[in-house]
């Protein structure tokens, strides 16, 4: 995740990084059919604009947009926007943040009894409040809690510690929390058509090691231009399995 000023005069800089994951090593499959995958391949990437509070204090924020490439039971190409807005005074940040799909994937995946729809992935928007605060040995903790626009509970949390020069430890969780159960017809050319059921929700833990080339695991927080944004990933970037909603 790499930054730089871009408007030095009006204090704005722009942000780029990417992410690879991959995940589900074990052999994964949907209840009663024949789709199995043994592996999930992602890459996320994120670019954007923001500005900084001016010495600590005042209102900072910016967008961004975060793409993703995710390979699983099917290959998905999904956009959104990532948005966020606060106000900082001294260690304390209280502000808002969201993210709105802005990009959908056809898939296979489709409404039961509904031959004129087609099973579209997407990302899921949400809307939260989040509180963050710097503390101790130049180290970061973000709370945030909210909701997504179907309903569903979201809460999470980032922290961030240096642990050396340029080594840090960062650690992230997000939990959408379930929602309704619903059923979806599974459409392929290669099994034919079956039915599956499942309960929408998603979660993410990772834990990092952060290497810092310039040695600033500490003094980073002092810049204007460090990224305001994590690069996006499954816990800001939340995949609805199946939008249900009828093709013109």
């Amino acid at each position: 995740n790499w930054s730089m000023p871009f408007w030095n005069a009006f204090g704005v800089g722009w942000q780029l990084g990417v992410r690879g994951t991959q995940t589900s090593y074990g052999s994964s499959s949907i209840a009663n059919t024949p789709f199995t995958t043994r592996a999930r391949n992602q890459t996320f990437v994120t670019t954007g604009f923001f500005t900084r509070a001016f010495e600590g204090r005042g209102l900072q924020g910016g967008a961004v947009y975060d793409y993703l490439h995710d390979s699983y039971f099917d290959n998905v190409d999904l956009a959104q926007i990532r948005a966020e807005v606060s106000y900082v005074w001294g260690y304390h940040e209280l502000g808002f943040w969201g993210a709105f799909n802005s990009q959908e994937s056809t898939g296979f995946l489709k409404p039961v009894k509904d031959e004129s729809a087609k099973g579209r992935a997407s990302t899921v928007h949400v809307y939260t409040a989040f509180y963050r605060m710097q503390f101790g040995d130049a180290n970061e903790w973000k709370l945030w809690g909210g909701a997504s626009a179907q309903g569903q509970g979201y809460i999470g949390s980032t922290v961030r510690a240096p642990m050396s020069r340029s080594l840090g430890l960062e650690g992230t969780f997000a939990y959408l929390m379930p929602g309704r159960s619903e059923t979806v017809e599974i459409d392929d050319p290669r099994y034919g058509s079956t039915t599956a059921t499942f309960t929408p929700m998603a979660w993410n833990l990772g834990i990092n090691l952060v290497y810092y080339p310039a040695g600033r695991s500490r003094r980073s927080l002092s810049s204007p231009y460090r990224p305001l944004f994590d690069v996006a990933d499954n816990g800001t970037m939340m995949q609805a399995i199946a939008d249900l909603t009828t093709s013109p």
